[in-house]
This record gives structure tokens, C-alpha cells and sequence, in this order.
């Protein structure tokens, strides 16, 4: 089974979307807003709102955004800890957008 770590900011409850509000999906277990020791993905969206970590391969760590620059700009930094980025805002200094 494939392990996902998911960073959800909202209340809304993410893990209706997968079946029978199981966390699995196919071959996938989504771990959401859960301390994960090791994962094969990490996928953070929108952002972090306190300091998390785990063992992940650099390039499955994904960063979505959701916000457009007018709304919210990301730091530097901060988005240059992502393997994978997906995003609305042009200006990303990351080869990987």
C-alpha cells in the first residue's frame, strides 16, 4: 500500500472523498493531518500552520496552492522545500513547478 501523508489546513473533512470515507483508495492510504513517521508522499496544501516532518522521499513532497499571488504570497523558503509544486502563481523560483 502506497502511504500519502496529507496536510489539510480546513475543517472540512477531506476523507469524504475517498470511498466509504475509508482513507484508502485502490493501492493509496491517505494518512490526513495525522504524525506520520515515514510516507512514499507527502502533499502539503496551501501551506503549513504548524511545523511538521517525516520521511518522504524529497521528490514526492508536493506543495498545492490555493490561493493566486493577489491573495497570498509564499516565502522563499518555505516553498524551496518541495519536490513538486503545483501552483497558480508564475513567479515560483523552483524548477519543479
Amino acid at each position: 500500500m502506497i502511504k500519502v501523508k496529507l496536510t489539510w489546513p480546513y475543517n472540512w473533512p477531506i476523507i469524504k472523498q475517498t470511498p466509504s470515507r475509508s482513507g484508502n483508495w485502490g493501492d493509496f492510504k491517505f494518512l490526513i493531518n495525522q504524525e506520520v513517521e515515514e510516507c512514499d508522499f507527502w502533499v502539503v496544501f496551501d501551506g503549513l500552520k504548524t511545523m511538521e516532518s517525516t520521511i518522504c522521499p524529497r521528490e514526492n513532497i508536493l506543495l498545492v496552492t490555493s490561493e493566486p499571488p493577489a491573495i497570498k504570497n509564499y516565502d522563499r523558503k518555505f516553498i524551496k522545500q518541495f519536490g513538486q509544486i503545483i501552483t497558480c502563481h508564475n513567479s515560483f523560483d523552483n524548477s519543479n513547478v
